[in-house]
């Protein structure tokens, strides 16, 4: 979907060193990706940049902070300085918010512009019709003199993007991260001091697709679930903007998918690279070669191809066992089995594919254990915004005795049927938080048998913790994970963090007697 503005044209570096002296602006000032644009187009003396936010400016700082965790305050300060005269010289924000959009010759927008209708509505109708449009996504196609590898998928996406550039720093192939995340930091200010031939791995979401009309020389899928349905007209929509990181490949690429997933499997065919007969199927149990798999325990490479000079590994080659893997779950092996493909196919020895699955101990807040009090294990999952990711996170949890999910949200369209069976089938207790997504899952919950008896309603996140650790008894645990949109910006960037609140109980327990 288009959203009335065609946001995936091509540009490539010497088109876009010549708008250096031309009117160029920058849509979102304190926004992860509006930051990164601006620091690389500074340093590239572009002479005629002006920034928009619909902030005012005395509120930007602020929001800055909250969009760039994953740099110190001392990094931030630094950063803010240098954009900082644009902004006073040049910034549109508040009431001023695109007043001069019209003169611009090129607009760079998020990857979320046309989330809010009147936002849409007026970019739509302020941009010139022959200006060219990008995204961050885009810049680094353009911009980036190496290979690129590419990961997407409704869920899963960034552990597995964390857990392949582990598996290449082990493997000391050269690389670039750029995650999809406000923890995570972009290299595109930066992109033309790194190194000739260094991979570039980028976490691609399905709104970036939207900004792409290219696809990278390695092209992985982990999943392919509902989500995001209005924004793509359906399940179809959908679906075929996650295909888009194929469709763009070569025959000579290497495409990967969670071939136990259909859908996500079906994406991948798609790509030129299938029909060469380099279509690796990732998974658990026995798939059609090229395959990375679990087989009995151990994690197997077969005909594996890959890119450049080092040429396929014929055969079958043994990467790693279960117990290399620290991440639980059955949702994590299929994760695993697509990072090592991804990091094979750049060209990591397979013999450092084990150690490196040893080393990672895990996302930060992808099923992650916080802390165990009193014997109760506290997990944070919550970048798990679909039913289909709890689910998963519950089924990872299935020998403990008893499992608390703190969950709730906005709903994006999604169903919760699910969700709903597998907390009655694991005797799941779930306490909530207000929100459209909620109210779905109580109401799939209450035609269950003891379904409603299951649910529990509060206010916020600290009442959730409360209320989940009555009842609960050493070896049991406790599991954050929404699945549902909007519980990290309302719960969580307002107030206190997940791992505040905990630390916070900890400390409480250690100061009463006899604890």
């Amino acid at each position: 979907m288009s959203h009335g503005l065609v946001t995936d044209t091509r540009i490539t570096r010497e088109e876009l060193l010549a708008l250096r002296e031309r009117p160029v602006h920058v849509v979102g000032a304190a926004s992860a990706e509006g930051v990164a644009v601006l620091r690389l187009l500074t340093a590239l003396g572009f002479t005629q940049l002006t920034v928009h936010d619909m902030r005012e400016r005395a509120t930007l700082r602020r929001a800055f902070r909250t969009t760039h965790g994953a740099y110190s305050r001392t990094e931030q300060d630094e950063i803010w300085d240098t954009l900082a005269p644009t902004f006073d010289a040049n910034g549109k924000f508040g009431d001023d918010y695109l007043a001069t959009i019209g003169d611009a010759e090129l607009v760079v927008l998020g990857q979320g512009w046309y989330l809010v209708d009147d936002n849409r509505r007026r970019l739509v109708e302020g941009i010139a019709p022959d200006a060219r449009i990008v995204g961050m996504s885009e810049l680094y196609f353009a911009l980036h003199g190496g290979p690129i590898a590419g990961i997407t998928g409704t869920n899963g996406k960034s552990t597995t993007v964390a857990l392949t550039e582990h598996l290449l720093q082990y493997a000391e192939v050269p690389h670039a991260t750029a995650g999809n995340e406000r923890s995570s930091r972009q290299f595109l200010p930066w992109i033309d001091e790194i190194t000739a031939g260094t991979w570039a791995l980028l976490e691609v979401s399905n709104r970036q697709l939207l900004q792409l009309d290219r696809s990278p020389q390695v092209a992985a899928i982990t999943a392919l679930t509902p989500d995001h349905l209005d924004e793509h007209g359906g399940i179809a929509g959908y679906q075929a903007t996650k295909a888009r990181l194929f469709t763009g490949q070569a025959a000579s690429d290497v495409a990967i998918a969670n071939a136990d997933d259909p859908d996500a499997l079906a994406a991948a065919l798609q790509s030129p690279a299938a029909d060469a007969g380099r279509l690796v199927r990732a998974g658990v149990g026995a798939h059609a070669a090229p395959s990375v798999t679990w087989r009995d325990g151990e994690l197997v490479a077969m005909d594996m191809p890959r890119i450049g000079a080092d040429g396929s590994l014929s055969g079958e080659v043994v990467l790693a066992t279960e117990d290399d893997l620290n991440l639980p779950g059955t949702h994590n092996l299929r994760n695993a089995a697509v990072a090592a493909a991804v990091a094979l196919a750049c060209g990591a020895d397979p013999a450092r594919i084990a150690p490196g699955l040893r080393s990672f101990e895990g996302k930060a807040l992808r099923l992650q254990l916080l802390d165990t009090l009193e014997g109760i294990e506290v997990w944070s999952d919550i970048k798990s915004t679909t039913p289909e990711a709890t689910v998963a996170a519950l089924e990872a949890l299935t020998a403990r005795p008893n499992v608390v999910l703190i969950a709730g949200g906005d709903d994006k369209g999604l169903d919760y049927a699910a969700l709903a069976a597998r907390i009655v089938a694991q005797g799941v207790r779930v306490v909530a938080v207000p929100g459209s997504a909620t109210t779905k899952l109580e109401l799939e919950l209450g035609q269950l048998p003891d379904g409603a008896a299951r649910f529990t309603l509060v206010e916020d996140l600290e009442q959730a913790l409360d209320r989940a650790f009555d009842g609960a008894a050493s070896g049991d645990a406790v599991i954050v994970s929404p699945a549902a949109a909007g519980f990290w910006t309302r719960y969580l960037q307002g107030g206190s963090s997940l791992q505040k609140l905990v630390r916070q109980r900890a400390r409480a327990l250690q100061e009463v007697p006899g604890q």
